[in-house]
C-alpha cells in the first residue's frame, strides 16, 4: 500500500511505485477484487498536505472542482493507460482512497491518501513514467526506488513510532514506518480457512511474490461458538499464526471485527446472538455491546502483546468492517474506536467502506479506507429446507415456495410427525443479518390447528458429536436407503497422504466427515463434483469416513487427483 494523492494522474501516481514484487506462482493469488488503474473522487483535486489522524493542529488544504496549482491535469482518458499496460503484460494495483474527515462536509482537514493493495505487480516499477514521458516527448532522470528491506519485524528492533503517515514538500503523502518512509504491499491469508500445518507454506508463498504484510479477519463466530466458550486452539490459535508471519518476515494487519462479512455466516457474529429478540446487531444495543465487551476481554489481551510497539507485526488494526452501508447507529463506530483504545490498542486504527458510504461509516480519530471495485458480498441467500416425516416415513418438503404440504390419511390412533430443518447458510451483509433466525421460528398446524409439545435438538455435527456416535448401534448399509442417514465407511491411505479430492458422484445431497473433519456440502444439483481433502488431514492406513446423506444413499466414493469445481 502507498499513500497518495487524494485526485491522482495515472501518470504521477506511478512516482510512488518502488522495487517490484517477484511474479506470483500460478497456485498461489491472492484474495481480492479486479484490478483498477487508479482511482478519484468526483468533483475535488489533489490537497497539498497529509496529516496523520493524531492530536495536533491541522493544516488547512484548499480543495477546488479544477487542477491545483502545479498539477497538471490528465490529457488522455485513464482507461487508455491501463490498456498499454496490459498489452504489455503488467498489472496494475487495486487502489483503496484513505480518507480521514474532521466532519461530514467534506472541508478535509486531516488526511487525504490512498491505499495500494496490489493483486499481482510484475515488472511494475518506476520506468513506466519514463516510457510516458517518453512517449511525450520529454526525458526526466529515473525515478529512486524505495528501499524497505531493512523494514521488516525480524530487522527493524529500535521501536518508538509505528505505522504513521508523512508528506514531502511537493506534496505527495506516503506512509512510513518508524520514520521511513514505506510502502505495504498487502495480501490476505484467514488463517481460520487454511489448515494449520500449511500455515507457514501459504504465508511464504506470499513473501516470495513481492509482499511485505498479511491482512486477516478475526471471526467471532468460530472463536465464541458458544456463549461464554472460547476456542483459540489448533486452527484458531491467531497468536501463533501472527507470530510465524513475523519469523517469516511480513508485517501485519489484522481485523478483529466484530463483524466482519468476509462471505461468512452472519458476517462472522455468532448466531447464538439472535436467540435475544429484543438484541439489534451492530448497535449500541446493550445486549450486543455486552457480548462484544466480553469477546474483546478474551480477544485483544491476546493482541496487545503482538502489536509493533511491543515487538510484535501488528502495524494496524481496522474497526469493524464495512460500516457505512449498515449504518443504523451513529454511536457504535465511535463505541467501538473507544473500546480498542481502552484495552491498550495503540497502532495506527482504520476503517474500511465503499466508495459511497465512506463518510457514514468513518469515525474521528480513525483513518478512513475506501474499498473500490469491490466483489458484491451478499452471496448467500435465505435458504431453508424442512423435510417432514410420519414415523420414519418421509412424507414431503417444505421450502420457501412451498410453504404447505399434504398428509396421507392415518390409519392408526397415533403417530409421530417429524421435522428435519436445515440451515443452509446466513447472509451475510446488510440490514437483512437481524432476520436471520433459523430452525422452527413459527407455528406449525395441521387443519389450522396449531401443533404444540415438540421436542427439539440439534444435530451439531463436530468432533464431540462423531464421538458419541461412533458408539451408536451401525447397520450394514441397503442396496438403497431413501431418507436421512447416517453412513460410515474407511479410507485407505498411503504411508505419506497428499493432498486429494473426493469424488460423490453417485450420492445425492449431504456432508463429509474425514476424521471427524468436515469437508463441506456435496449435491448432485452441481456445479461442484469434488470436496478438496488436505493430506495432512489423512493418517497413514485408515481413516473415518461419516457421510449424512439427506436423500438417497450412493454406493461409494472415490479419489481423484483432479478437481471438478
Amino acid at each position: 500500500m502507498q499513500a497518495g494523492a487524494q485526485r491522482l494522474d495515472t501518470v504521477s501516481f506511478l512516482d510512488l511505485v518502488g522495487e517490484a514484487p517477484a511474479s506470483p506462482s500460478p497456485d498461489t493469488q491472492p484474495q481480492g477484487p479486479a484490478l483498477s488503474a487508479g482511482s478519484r473522487t468526483e468533483g475535488l483535486s489533489a490537497a497539498s498536505v497529509l496529516r496523520s489522524p493524531g492530536p495536533g493542529p491541522a493544516r488547512k488544504t484548499r480543495l477546488c472542482r479544477g487542477p491545483p496549482p502545479g498539477l497538471r491535469p490528465l490529457k488522455r482518458p485513464r482507461h487508455s493507460f491501463a490498456a498499454r499496460a496490459a498489452r504489455r503484460g503488467r498489472h496494475l494495483p487495486l487502489v483503496t482512497v484513505l480518507l480521514s474527515p474532521s466532519s461530514p462536509c467534506l472541508s478535509w482537514k486531516r488526511m487525504v491518501g490512498v491505499f495500494f493493495l496490489p493483486c499481482v505487480l510484475p515488472a511494475f516499477a518506476p520506468r513506466f513514467k519514463q516510457e510516458e514521458n517518453l512517449m511525450l516527448g520529454r526525458a526526466h532522470p529515473p525515478q529512486p526506488r524505495f528501499n524497505w528491506s531493512h523494514l521488516t519485524p525480524l530487522e527493524l528492533k529500535n521501536r518508538s513510532v509505528g505505522l504513521g503517515t508523512a508528506s514531502t514538500g511537493r506534496g505527495k503523502p506516503h506512509f512510513t514506518l518508524e520514520g521511513h518512509k514505506f510502502l505495504i504491499f498487502g495480501g490476505s491469508i484467514h488463517y481460520f480457512r487454511v489448515p494449520r500445518e500449511y500455515w507457514r507454506d501459504r504465508l511464504l508463498k506470499l513473501k516470495a511474490c513481492g509482499f511485505n504484510t498479511v491482512t486477516t479477519y478475526v471471526p467471532w463466530n468460530l472463536h465464541e461458538p458458544e456463549r461464554g466458550k472460547f476456542d483459540f486452539s489448533g486452527n484458531l490459535d491467531l497468536e501463533a499464526f501472527v507470530l510465524m508471519a513475523a519469523e517469516i518476515g511480513l508485517w501485519v494487519i489484522l481485523r478483529p471485527g466484530p463483524y466482519i462479512c468476509s462471505e461468512m455466516d452472519l458476517g462472522g457474529l455468532p448466531s447464538w446472538l439472535l436467540r435475544d429478540p429484543r438484541l439489534l446487531l451492530r448497535t449500541t444495543n446493550k445486549g450486543f455491546t455486552e457480548a462484544v465487551e466480553k469477546y474483546f476481554d478474551h480477544l485483544i489481551p491476546r493482541v496487545i502483546p503482538l502489536q509493533y510497539r511491543q515487538g510484535g507485526p501488528v502495524i494496524a488494526v481496522q474497526v469493524e468492517n464495512e460500516y457505512g452501508s449498515f449504518n443504523k447507529d451513529k454511536t457504535y463506530m465511535p463505541y467501538l474506536h473507544k473500546a480498542l483504545l481502552r484495552r491498550g490498542i495503540v497502532e495506527l486504527l482504520l476503517t474500511s467502506d465503499g466508495e459511497k458510504n465512506v463518510l457514514s461509516g468513518h469515525t474521528k480519530g480513525v483513518l478512513a479506507a475506501i474499498n473500490l471495485q469491490k466483489v458484491h458480498k451478499n452471496t448467500f441467500s435465505q435458504l431453508r429446507q424442512v423435510q417432514v416425516f410420519l414415523d420414519e416415513t418421509m412424507i414431503g418438503i417444505l421450502n420457501e415456495n412451498n410453504k404447505d404440504l399434504h398428509i396421507p390419511e392415518l390409519r392408526q390412533d397415533c403417530r409421530y410427525l417429524r421435522i428435519l430443518v436445515e440451515n443452509q447458510g446466513r447472509v451475510n451483509f446488510s440490514w437483512q443479518i437481524q432476520n436471520e433466525q433459523k430452525g422452527i421460528t413459527g407455528s406449525v398446524s395441521i387443519n389450522n390447528s396449531s401443533l404444540e409439545g415438540f421436542t427439539i435438538y440439534s444435530l451439531e455435527m463436530k468432533m464431540s458429536f462423531f464421538e458419541r456416535l461412533r458408539s451408536a448401534t451401525w447397520k450394514p448399509v441397503p442396496e438403497s436407503h431413501q431418507g436421512p442417514a447416517f453412513y460410515r465407511g474407511t479410507l485407505k491411505a498411503g504411508p505419506s497422504p497428499k493432498d486429494t479430492f473426493l469424488s460423490l458422484l453417485n450420492w445425492n445431497y449431504g456432508f463429509v466427515f474425514i476424521n471427524g473433519r468436515n469437508l463441506g456440502r456435496y449435491w448432485n444439483i452441481g456445479p461442484q463434483k469434488t470436496l478438496y481433502l488436505p493430506g495432512v488431514w489423512l493418517h497413514p492406513e485408515d481413516n473415518e469416513v461419516i457421510l449424512f446423506e439427506k436423500m438417497l444413499s450412493g454406493s461409494d466414493i472415490k479419489s481423484t487427483d483432479k478437481p471438478m469445481l
